[in-house]
């Protein structure tokens, strides 16, 4: 009796909200030990789930719908099993007259813990070098779209606006009224402010690359990350944050690809068949891989000749982009060449040198 104790699992099904979260803690299959709201503190957790843990002596496994928050970290360190779960696979789930509730969707994860969590991957705890190393990978992606969205604002869409300003200012017709000179100059003030926040943001970014250069070239996975292509610091860093440390998670080609959204989904049904685009993927990694892409049109011929022979065909730009991180991401759990290298149409060497120079952008 009491091996078959110690051997019993309780299964928490984790409704996330911000004030509180609705939970349905199971010790067998529809059978329900608790259920209710939980205050969003510590204190109520280590009351109820190490309590439960402890007095049934079982192990807890967590079921929910988030992989990034605090509370995910506080769970993993207390020895619970954690298995984020895409929202779509909860939804695909509830009964079909629609109804949802937070409780229903607690217990809908409850019921995926005991029914497939085999097919779940739990996750698993982190040293604390890799987590600072993912966090400043995405300040710097978010510092990086404000530097351009501001130098999109500053400078001019015209390739000679001196030249033009005149033409242009001389074909309008002339206004009846004309602002006071205090309000021309106003506007001013706007410019320079737009360029003194560009000047700041860039700054900071150089700086902020400094310590995020020292994290990826210490991990053992930097030279994977830039050996496939004459890629910086910076694009190597993403593509590795954005992986994890564990690299079963990339161990076979498929599970690179769909995490960055880089291969099609196949919608099937009868007569109809349609291959539509991966939406459902990890966001960072699928731009760091679309920009991957774009900067590697230019250094290797290859890409170059394989995006040609894709806007030949009739796609466009970004339908090309989309297409060769397909072929990038199947080489790089391995280091090896791209298969279009190996199949053909499309032949040559991916870049021209395995051992490159670790220079930060």
């Amino acid at each position: 009796m009491r091996e078959e104790r110690v051997s019993r699992a309780i299964v928490v099904g984790w409704d996330w909200a911000e004030g509180h979260h609705d939970v349905v803690v199971q010790d067998a299959p529809g059978h329900i030990l608790w259920a209710g709201q939980m205050a969003h503190t510590r204190e109520a957790w280590e009351g109820r789930l190490l309590a439960w843990a402890h007095q049934q002596r079982s192990a807890v496994h967590g079921v929910m719908e988030t992989s990034q928050r605090l509370v995910v970290d506080w769970l993993r360190t207390t020895g619970i099993w954690v298995y984020p779960v895409n929202s779509k696979e909860s939804d695909a789930r509830r009964k079909p007259s629609g109804a949802k509730t937070d409780r229903m969707d607690a217990a809908i994860l409850a019921r995926l813990g005991w029914t497939e969590r085999d097919a779940l991957r739990p996750l698993r705890p982190t040293d604390e070098a890799w987590g600072e190393w993912r966090q400043l990978t995405r300040i710097d992606e978010s510092l990086t779209q404000q530097a351009t969205r501001l130098a999109w604002l500053r400078q001019p869409r015209d390739p000679r606006p001196a030249q033009e300003a005149p033409r242009i200012w001389g074909g309008l017709p002339q206004r009846a009224l004309e602002a006071s000179p205090g309000k021309r100059r106003a506007p001013v003030w706007a410019v320079r402010a737009l360029v003194a926040r560009w000047h700041a943001v860039r700054a900071e970014q150089q700086t902020l690359r400094g310590p995020l250069a020292e994290l990826f070239l210490a991990s053992l996975d930097a030279d994977l990350g830039m050996s496939v292509l004459e890629v910086a610091v910076t694009w190597g860093a993403r593509l590795q944050a954005g992986f994890g440390p564990q690299r079963d998670r990339r161990e076979w080609a498929e599970a690179v690809q769909a995490l960055a959204g880089a291969s099609p989904v196949l919608d099937q049904s009868g007569k109809l068949q349609r291959v539509h685009m991966r939406r459902a993927c990890d966001k960072h990694i699928r731009a760091a891989v679309h920009q991957l892409a774009f900067t590697s049109l230019s250094r290797c011929a290859w890409v170059r000749e394989y995006y040609d022979q894709y806007r030949a065909w009739g796609h466009g730009h970004h339908a090309a982009l989309h297409a060769l991180p397909h072929v990038w991401l199947d080489s790089l759990p391995h280091g090896e060449d791209p298969p279009a290298l190996r199949r053909g149409p499309v032949v040559g060497r991916p870049c021209a040198a395995r051992g490159l120079t670790r220079s930060a952008v």
